[in-house]
């Protein structure tokens, strides 16, 4: 997964790419378009520091809170290692939020508080997940 920090750009020679890595590079940037106002105007938050450990995750929250994009990455994978759960931050407390990915929805104070469980990294170095909210009215 590309890390898409504020803005966006590649530092490589795109004559030297073959069709599907330039595939993905296209898939990236049409993302990047997509949240563009989230990455470059959203409120950031850090959530683990990468100079404390073996995993990192960041976030970026919409000014209004209604949208939110978190990152988490592992870096070495461990053998038996615990079961991740990532702390949101800068949700509305009261809202709810649904899972882009899954459909599931949850409030912001049961992301903030509990935390969402990650997949398994332990059999992958440098593995890396993405989770995207949207507040949903009910």
């Amino acid at each position: 997964m590309n890390l898409l920090f504020r803005t966006v750009g590649y530092e490589l020679d795109l004559t030297k790419c073959t069709e599907d890595e330039k595939a993905v590079i296209r898939e990236q940037i049409a993302f990047y378009k997509a949240h563009r106002q989230l990455f470059q105007f959203g409120q950031f938050y850090r959530l683990i520091s990468p100079f404390e450990g073996n995993s990192a995750a960041w976030q970026f929250v919409s000014p209004d809170r209604k949208h939110t994009i978190a990152y988490f990455f592992n870096v070495l994978s461990e053998a038996a290692g615990p079961v991740k759960i990532l702390k949101l931050a800068g949700l509305d407390p009261d809202k709810n939020y649904r899972h882009i990915e899954t459909g599931n929805i949850y409030g912001g104070d049961e992301l903030m508080n509990i935390g969402l469980y990650l997949p398994l990294f332990n059999k992958q170095d440098f593995a890396s997940y993405k989770a995207e909210f949207e507040a949903v009215y009910e």
